[in-house]
């Protein structure tokens, strides 16, 4: 446990493509990039040949070395580079690897980024998924985390593989649909302000509007689930040491810790993971071990936590994440968001307050990153939507394949 930051984020951009405009990936990032250098008060030259991380490669450009194509787009030469992936939900141990790198000296600072343009996946087809034979994303990412021999021949989708997940939580932990329907409807309430949300125009939802949702598959229905956009979406943050961010005389948000499991990939092979205290077990996962690694790291814990921001992609996740990252005992979940603590008025947490993929949307890839950018957003009061008041203390939390598969958490701040 230490009370000293790991490491500090000095600077942050972010870029956004809409449907009827839609950008490449690496015009997204370079433009993130390029903003983040800006607000450091850094100069290009201050970050060439120092360290460059960049999220999965994106779905809508599947080319293979990606990290290395937006390095050399930008004429950065890093020293330091490479793809974090852990699944999508490397995005966010790039602030690990990162803090690791400029603790230790590797590297001054560290570029990361990470940008996708999933929905516009058809309008780059010389550059989109060249291993796939779709040109759709909601066809292609609906089969891309499903085992292509034990699983898609008997009709195993990504929406089926959650909604088991859902099934058992409901069986196990006594969560209800009700429960669900009240997560997508904070997350909703959270984001209706967010200028580049997806569903933010559509306005509010109530319980009733997501339990009369077209089921998708039981028991999660529309509503339920995140919708694909906008057009495009990156972000890009540079990490630097306590000491240099303290020498430049910014006012960083601080890293004070971060953790990852992974436990598998697929839905058929988990249950035989090492990681599960008896086989067959659907509910547990790895953010159990992720958040209690990143709060080890630190005097924190978890009631000092003011803002979650997560890319939970199914609103059966919420109750789930609350129980195993520590903010209420197993079980207890539903009734967590049933006694107020998310709400935007009233509630002692700030939760996804750009809405999360539930009402932002899913660009792709980029999502995580997005959470990132508004946790950094939100801890410098410069929330694009909805600022949360007396905001010090974030949690990031990624997860990544069926029923969380990878897990990683960062906890950061604007108190050293």
């Amino acid at each position: 446990m230490s009370t000293e930051p790991r490491a500090a984020i000095i600077g942050y951009g972010d870029a956004y493509a809409g449907f009827e405009e839609p950008k490449p990936p690496l015009t997204l990032a370079a433009r993130a990039i390029r903003a983040a250098v800006e607000d450091a008060g850094l100069e290009p030259d201050d970050v060439r040949g120092q360290g460059l991380l960049t999220a999965r490669r994106p779905a809508a450009d599947h080319r293979p070395q990606w990290n290395n194509i937006l390095g050399s787009y930008l004429n950065l030469a890093p020293t330091y580079s490479t793809e974090v992936t852990m699944h999508s939900a490397g995005a966010i141990s790039m602030i690990e690897h990162a803090s690791t790198a400029v603790r230790d000296g590797v590297v001054d600072y560290v570029v990361c980024a990470g940008a996708d343009a999933a929905a516009s996946l058809g309008a780059y087809p010389h550059i989109a998924s060249r291993e796939s034979k779709y040109t759709n994303y909601t066809e292609f990412a609906g089969t891309m985390d499903v085992h292509p021999e034990f699983e898609y021949p008997y009709g195993v989708i990504m929406p089926a593989a959650f909604a088991m997940g859902a099934r058992r939580q409901m069986h196990e932990l006594g969560h209800t649909a009700e429960d669900f329907a009240l997560a997508s409807v904070i997350c909703r309430d959270w984001g209706v302000d967010f200028p580049h949300a997806t569903l933010g125009h559509k306005g509010r939802l109530s319980v009733d509007d997501v339990l009369d949702s077209p089921m998708i598959a039981s028991p999660l229905r529309l509503f339920n689930i995140m919708p694909l956009g906008p057009g495009g979406s990156g972000g890009a943050f540079i990490v630097t040491s306590v000491e240099r961010a303290r020498e430049l005389g910014v006012e960083p948000v601080y890293v004070y810790g971060y953790g990852s499991r992974s436990t598998h990939e697929y839905l058929t092979p988990r249950a035989n993971s090492p990681y599960w205290p008896e086989r067959g077990n659907l509910v547990d996962s790895g953010m159990v071990d992720a958040a209690e690694r990143a709060f080890a790291m630190t005097d924190r814990d978890v009631d000092d936590i003011d803002l979650i921001e997560t890319d939970a992609g199914t609103s059966n996740a919420v109750p789930l994440l609350l129980e195993q990252l520590g903010f209420c005992e197993s079980g207890e979940g539903g009734q967590f968001i049933r006694d107020g603590h998310l709400d935007p008025d009233g509630g002692d947490i700030a939760f996804n307050t750009d809405g999360g993929a539930l009402t932002a949307g899913q660009t792709g890839v980029s999502l995580y990153v997005d959470r990132i950018i508004e946790c950094i957003r939100q801890l410098r009061g410069e929330a694009l939507g909805r600022q949360a008041p007396d905001v010090e203390t974030g949690l990031v939390y990624g997860l990544g394949g069926p029923l969380y598969a990878c897990s990683t958490v960062a906890i950061l701040g604007n108190t050293s």
